[in-house]
């Protein structure tokens, strides 16, 4: 765990990636329609949190706006 808690710390000490906005990566890959780009970056969002305990869980998930409005 202890090398877990090193990868995490380290990740969070390069502010530059961490804060980097998904919405400049989704549109620079250009993978998705610019309609999309926001509703998939604040999933991401919800999904990337370095912390667990901040994480949204599988089930909280489905309840998103992107999985809802696929329907």
């Amino acid at each position: 765990m202890n090398s877990v808690n090193s990868i995490i710390g380290n990740l969070r000490a390069d502010t530059d990636l961490v804060n980097y906005p998904f919405e400049l990566s989704l549109r620079a890959y250009n993978v998705i329609e610019e309609s999309d780009i926001v509703s998939t970056a604040a999933l991401m969002r919800r999904c990337l949190h370095l912390d667990p305990e901040d994480r949204a869980s599988a089930k909280e998930l489905l309840t998103d706006l992107w999985f809802v409005e696929a329907e």
